[in-house]
């Protein structure tokens, strides 16, 4: 690989300013990739509510750039007239990870990926989703951003095939999101030593056409009885989107347990892996919550609250190959009851699932990113 590399201000778009622990994760992913493929000097955030990021860029700082001279700016994608100077003064323009699916902020992509062309930049999704789509106007808009983009690489092989489907002449490939390149990352490093905790996360608001939140709150508190410690860690903890200490704060007030702990303290990004890494067991259920715990843990259980076979934590899984593993640790919450004792059972038991990834992924990644320069 080429040691003499360009070097480049790189503007980061995404849902950012509302921004998960997941989202914090591919951010640290999507910087690892760019400071392997480029001499970064200034790195633009775009934003959604500034005044987030910054927080969350504070916290996360050391982590994001532990040394090297390079300068972050966030602003507010919301504000044309910003957006626009920020994409004058850069040379890529990128959309660092996340969906693009039926939500109608997908327009600030496709404003900012249009101002880009217009003004002769290179633009690119770097570790995105795609779909599922069931606004046919929202998935007008999806369709544009792909037309728009120089090069698609997409976290899941379900979502390059539904943007293939909808596109032609634009460069698709599909390696992993790259939230799981931070995670690996951090796990070379990690010295494991499992409590008897169990780390759950819940989502405070999905389709319950089963109304499983008795059961979920029953499986809190059946862990609590066979476990030293159940902690419930929020993986979004900003009131806009909801934030799950509301939910989880709600849960307790109907059933207190002395061993339960809500992690009311926002952690940074390295302590959320902590937390995952030295539990004896996790429970997910938002996407990242899934996807981190598999990595850092293995004993996990699922809850899936998007669409069957459809939705993004099915495609992490068809990732996997759907692994005999998780077959029974896999629940749909609008399709399966969950069985309480079952999942504690298993959690017990103590097997672990050993996520692999190639190593190649990251210098791909590289590579496709060099070659539009």
């Amino acid at each position: 690989m080429e040691e003499d590399v360009n070097i480049m201000n790189v503007i980061v778009l995404g849902w950012y300013g509302t921004e998960t622990m997941g989202d914090r994760a591919i951010l640290d992913g999507v910087f690892k990739i760019l400071r392997k493929a480029f001499t970064l000097t200034n790195v633009y955030i775009g934003s959604l509510f500034p005044f987030f990021t910054e927080r969350t860029m504070t916290e996360d700082s050391k982590i994001y750039f532990e040394s090297e001279n390079i300068c972050i700016s966030i602003f507010d994608q919301k504000n044309v007239c910003e957006l626009e100077n920020h994409i004058r003064r850069s040379d890529f323009v990128i959309m660092g990870g996340g969906p693009v699916m039926d939500i109608n902020d997908i327009y600030m992509i496709k404003r900012a990926f249009k101002i880009a062309k217009i003004l002769g930049k290179i633009t690119a999704m770097v570790g995105c989703g795609y779909g599922p789509f069931h606004s046919r106007r929202l998935h007008h808009v999806a369709k544009q951003i792909l037309v728009l983009s120089d090069l698609c690489i997409f976290r899941d092989e379900l979502s390059k095939k539904r943007a293939a489907n909808d596109v032609d002449d634009v460069q698709m490939y599909h390696l992993v999101d790259p939230a799981i390149l931070s995670a690996l990352e951090f796990k070379k490093e990690a010295t494991y030593r499992r409590k008897s905790t169990i780390a759950v996360n819940y989502r405070y608001q999905y389709q319950d056409p089963l109304n499983q939140r008795e059961r979920l709150l029953a499986l809190i508190s059946t862990l609590a009885d066979q476990f030293d410690k159940v902690t419930l860690v929020p993986m979004h903890s900003f009131f806009y989107c909801l934030d799950d200490r509301s939910f989880f704060s709600e849960l307790l007030d109907e059933r207190k347990k002395g061993n339960v702990q809500i992690q009311f303290v926002p952690q940074n990004l390295y302590e959320l892996y902590d937390t995952f890494s030295q539990s004896f067991g996790c429970i997910g259920m938002r996407y990242h919550s899934v996807v981190l715990q598999t990595i850092l843990n293995g004993n996990n259980i699922i809850l899936d609250y998007t669409e069957p076979n459809m939705g993004k934590t099915s495609g992490f899984l068809d990732e996997l190959g759907y692994p005999e593993f998780y077959r029974d640790r896999y629940i749909s919450l609008s399709r399966d009851s969950i069985d309480v004792d079952k999942c504690v059972r298993q959690l017990k038991d103590g097997q672990r699932f050993n996520y692999t990834l190639d190593d190649k992924v990251m210098e791909q990644y590289v590579c496709l990113l060099r070659k539009m320069i």
